[in-house]
C-alpha cells in the first residue's frame, strides 16, 4: 500500500456512531472511503465546528497552566485539519459528538492533531481505543506525551528518533532535540518546550 495519492486539498469528515471494539481504523487513510463525506471546507457545518471547538476547549484546558492561551482561539482555526472523525452514541437521535479526532494529510500519511471528548466514560474510552487503532494503521501516526503516552505507549508502534526527526524536519519543525530513548523536545506554540515521542506507522520516504 502507498499513500502517495492521498489528496491534501481534500476536506473530508466522518460522523459515525461509536465503533465496536472489533472494528479497525484502516479506512481513515483512504480518500473517498464510504465512511467519509466530502465537503468544501467553506461549507462544513458550523454546528459541528462549534461542537468540536467546545470539546477542544474543555479537553485541552485540563492540561495547560491557568491563564495560558490555547493554541487555537477560534473555531475556524480547527479547519486547518483536513480529516475529521467524529463519534456519537448510537442511541442519540441528535448525534451529539462525544469524541473527536482531527488529522492532517502529509507525505508520510495521516498525522494526528487534536483529540478530545465530552468527558464521559464512553467518550474518554473511545479516545483511547481509537487512538490505538489509528496508530496501528499503516499511514496513521502522531506525537504523544503525558497521560496519553502512559495509557497507550505499550499498545502502539514507536517511531525511531531519527525517523521522527526527519519527518518533523520535512514538516517544517527544525528545533527537535533528542532527550531519552526515542523521546525528543521541541517548541509548540505558547506551550513552550514540550517533550514528545512519535508513534504509529508513517510511510517512510527513501
Amino acid at each position: 500500500m502507498t499513500l502517495k495519492d492521498m489528496n491534501s486539498a481534500l476536506f473530508q469528515y466522518a460522523l459515525l456512531p461509536l465503533p465496536h471494539a472489533t472494528e479497525t481504523a484502516d479506512w481513515i487513510v483512504i480518500d473517498h472511503d464510504k465512511k467519509y463525506q466530502n465537503v468544501d471546507v467553506l461549507d462544513f457545518p458550523q454546528e459541528l465546528t462549534n461542537q468540536v471547538f467546545d470539546l477542544f476547549e474543555k479537553t485541552y484546558r485540563r492540561y495547560i497552566k491557568k491563564n495560558t492561551k490555547l493554541l487555537i482561539s477560534h473555531s475556524d482555526g480547527l479547519l486547518k485539519y483536513n480529516r475529521w472523525i467524529l463519534f456519537y452514541r448510537k442511541d442519540d437521535p441528535e448525534k451529539k459528538i462525544v469524541s473527536f479526532f482531527l488529522f492532517r494529510t502529509t507525505d508520510f500519511g495521516l498525522k494526528s492533531g487534536l483529540t478530545g471528548s465530552d468527558g464521559t466514560k464512553e467518550g474518554k474510552k473511545s479516545v483511547i481505543s481509537f487512538k490505538i487503532k489509528s496508530f496501528n494503521t499503516f499511514g496513521g501516526f502522531g506525537e504523544i506525551s503525558g497521560r496519553l503516552e502512559k495509557l497507550i505507549i505499550n499498545d502502539v508502534p514507536v517511531v525511531e528518533f531519527e525517523v521522527a526527526k526527519n519527518i518533523l524536519k520535512q514538516l517544517g519543525k527544525t528545533d527537535v532535540v533528542k532527550t531519552t530513548n526515542n523521546h525528543y523536545s521541541r517548541e509548540i506554540g505558547n506551550l513552550g518546550i514540550v517533550e514528545k515521542i512519535m508513534v504509529g506507522l508513517p510511510e517512510e520516504k527513501t
